[in-house]
């Protein structure tokens, strides 16, 4: 990370899994069960922060999903953003995946596009956004981009 200019460490970590049998979604009263792809996702660990990157645990899910700034960020995206996550599908249909700390504008969601299948992954960085058919095809792109 010093090559890339960075003078501090980035830390990364792994909090133990926790079971999980589903995840909640911005309509406080849905939830949705678990996929093979996220199933595996929160056997592996319940949260993962990797410098100021998180991805949340079943439970930080719900608490950060009320929190005002993410809920501003999240219905700015509805009414400003033609074709974003919130503005193409109802709340029942989204998920919030990941975060970056102190950058409310940072949000990562699982997209409920179909019922039975993978949730995708939306990821809205600034003005740049990302679009996954899969949290494999996420993952990849991850691994690809560090």
């Amino acid at each position: 990370m010093r090559q890339l200019g960075l003078s501090y460490e980035l830390e990364m970590d792994v909090s133990p899994a926790t079971e999980v049998l589903s995840v909640p979604t911005f309509a406080s009263r849905v939830c949705r069960g678990l996929t093979p792809m996220l199933s595996a996702r929160f056997q592996y660990a319940a949260s993962w922060w990797s410098g100021q990157e998180l991805w949340l645990s079943a439970e930080e899910m719900v608490s950060y999903m009320e929190k005002k700034e993410v809920r501003q960020y999240h219905c700015a995206l509805r009414e400003n953003w033609e074709g974003s996550a919130p503005m193409v599908f109802p709340d029942e249909r989204l998920t919030l995946f990941g975060v970056t700390e102190d950058v409310p504008e940072n949000l990562t969601y699982l997209v409920w596009a179909k019922d039975d299948a993978e949730p995708e992954v939306w990821c809205y960085m600034g003005l740049a956004s990302h679009e996954f058919s899969s949290l494999e095809s996420f993952l990849n792109w991850r691994l690809e981009r560090e």
